[in-house]
């Protein structure tokens, strides 16, 4: 990647994986100007004015208001960290890997704006009455929603494309374990209250399920971003083909236990959800046990389907690595056959590679057959000049075509 540096300015060409193809400035006030540069400003006034809408009036009580509340803040207390470390040139200096931390951030903020988008207006926008408070929630729906666009834009821009050399957080494997632990946050916050699982063993398994799955994906981020996944005592390939297994045999019981012990009546449960008493309420800040209940039931599947498409991801991924790697080992029958034509004997270097390479017999006949070969073993014409090198400089040159 080339790099110009003058004075305390450094340009770098941005790889193809932003999808901008512009030079990207870092450690200079003109990065502010580049698209990404300006997303992130987007970003950061947007989140800035959800949470000082809110903060104005108070309205955020509750739990939910306090999710939404949180949201915006973290959001955008660590964007400004990010613009700040890219304005300064701080990159080398910060403590955790820049190829893998803007990206996963950038992930988790989409999906928290998401969530307040989502969480905000409907468990506690609608229940106020109308009036200045309910006004400056709506903007800050609206605001938070900007901000979820301009985050998962980021994503778009800034992920990996096929064949690309990049951290293993801007490939889709990352991304999905971005999703997976953020769906295992929203499960612990519905599943709070203990009551919900504590009557039933199943039901206490389906949580340890839950809480086993975050950590290991949770452990898979933290290396990542810590740059030390060669501390594991196993190759990281094999570390995350385990975990996503492991993840997905687990949620799949999970996904049968919950429904069955909360839902179906032989068991304990409640098929609908009029059996609620606490349903039955309207009430701001309350979400019944019968709605998390069947939320959780939701995000489970969600997670399964995550986990199983991570695991499908990483097996396609080894399998094309191996392929690639039998196909640049030569078989021994290949290996015998490049020596009897190509290697120390005399005889070869004065008769048959010139024949080969300059159509001439004795090596007409086998001419065809030495093609076929390098065809199959994918050689191009620099890897024939290699070897008319190695064996006789004087030869001429041989053509593919």
């Amino acid at each position: 990647m080339p790099v110009t540096v003058t004075r305390t300015t450094v340009t770098t060409t941005m790889s193809s994986s932003s999808g901008l193809g512009s030079p990207t400035i870092v450690g200079s006030p003109r990065l502010l100007t580049q698209p990404l540069g300006l997303l992130r400003l987007l970003q950061l006034v947007s989140t800035c004015v959800a949470f000082s809408l809110v903060a104005s009036v108070g309205a955020w009580t509750g739990p939910m208001g306090n999710w939404s509340m949180f949201t915006w803040c973290f959001c955008f207390s660590v964007t400004l960290i990010i613009l700040i470390v890219e304005l300064c040139g701080l990159q080398v200096r910060f403590p955790l890997s820049w190829r893998n931390f803007p990206i996963t951030y950038a992930c988790y903020a989409a999906l928290f704006c998401l969530s307040s988008s989502i969480i905000y207006p409907t468990t506690y926008v609608q229940f106020l009455s109308h009036g200045r408070s309910r006004d400056h929630a709506i903007a800050a729906t609206a605001f938070s929603c900007i901000a979820c666009v301009a985050y998962a834009t980021e994503v778009a821009w800034t992920r990996a494309r096929p064949g690309e050399i990049t951290g293993y957080m801007a490939t889709v494997p990352g991304l999905l374990k971005v999703l997976e632990t953020f769906v295992a946050c929203i499960i612990f916050a519905f599943i709070s209250d203990p009551g919900l699982y504590q009557h039933q063993s199943a039901l206490e398994w389906c949580v340890a399920v839950y809480s086993i799955c975050f950590i290991l994906a949770a452990v898979a981020i933290l290396l990542n971003l810590g740059d030390c996944t060669n501390v594991l005592p196993i190759a990281f390939p094999t570390f995350l083909s385990g975990l996503a297994l492991i993840s997905v045999l687990l949620y799949a019981t999970a996904l049968v236990l919950w429904p069955l012990y909360q839902f179906d009546q032989k068991h304990g449960g409640e098929p609908r959800r009029q059996m609620d008493p606490g349903c039955s309420r309207r009430h701001v800040h309350y979400v019944c046990s019968w709605d998390r209940r069947l939320a959780v039931a939701i995000l489970t599947g969600i997670n399964l389907l995550a986990y199983l498409a991570d695991l499908l991801l990483i097996r396609s991924a080894s399998a094309v690595s191996q392929s690639q790697e039998r196909s640049l080992v030569p078989s021994p029958t290949s290996i015998m056959f490049i020596l009897f034509f190509l290697n120390l004997n005399i005889k070869i270097k004065e008769r048959l590679v010139p024949a080969l390479f300059m159509g001439r017999a004795p090596g007409e006949r086998a001419r065809p057959r030495f093609l076929g070969l390098v065809r199959e073993r994918g050689w191009d014409q620099n890897s024939l000049g290699l070897i008319r090198k190695e064996v006789s400089p004087d030869l001429p040159n041989f053509s593919l075509k």
